[in-house]
């Protein structure tokens, strides 16, 4: 939000809120919209933002916003973009956006419906970050109970990893000293100070 000078907001008094109306992104990112709320009288917008004025004993507010957001009336605005380097929508293509208008019990209805899928949503989207994070933590503690031994039930009678790992240590020993052997004095030098 940005504050402007009264005197200016007055110039545009056609775009000052009242609240309830519904505002459509027009300009940039088209296609945006939302509700304006009651915290928002007063308040002028900018000219990428379109002012939908609705009539509340006809439309729910809610009810058009959610049927700006739909893909059907998604496609239709995209149908309607104007510019190349400034991509927008006239406001007379807006002011003919078809709507289908049910009964404002049912509208109601329908906002009470989809803002529940949205919060049921939102939960879901939750759980799932927890999840993902969780997830993310899992690899490393597996993989330290794996070199620990601790991921399956350890038989008394098994040799411990040392014993099993010291065949492979003298052998490798052995192979270091035959290659050493091949090693001119002067590199063997420096390859035992570096020891």
């Amino acid at each position: 939000m940005k504050r402007i000078a009264p005197s200016l907001s007055a110039e545009y008094s056609r775009t000052i809120l009242r609240g309830g109306e519904v505002l459509v992104n027009v300009r940039g990112t088209l296609g945006g919209v939302a509700v304006a709320g009651n915290e928002m009288v007063g308040w002028n917008i900018s000219r990428e933002v379109a002012v939908l004025p609705v009539d509340q004993s006809l439309v729910d507010p809610h009810f058009a916003a959610y049927w700006v957001a739909s893909d059907a009336t998604q496609k239709w605005l995209a149908g309607m973009e104007k510019g190349i380097a400034y991509v927008g929508i006239n406001i007379e293509d807006l002011r003919n956006l078809p709507i289908r208008l049910p009964s404002l019990p049912e509208q109601a209805e329908i906002v009470r419906r989809v803002e529940t899928l949205f919060a049921h949503a939102d939960r879901i989207e939750a759980r799932y970050t927890a999840a993902r994070a969780q997830a993310q933590r899992l690899t490393p503690l597996v993989l330290a109970k794996a070199f620990r031994g601790e991921l399956v039930p350890q038989d008394p009678n098994d040799a411990p990893a040392s014993a099993l790992l010291a065949p492979i240590a003298s052998s490798n020993t052995a192979v270091a000293r035959k290659n050493m052997q091949k090693v001119p004095a002067a590199q063997k030098r420096r390859a035992q100070a570096a020891i």
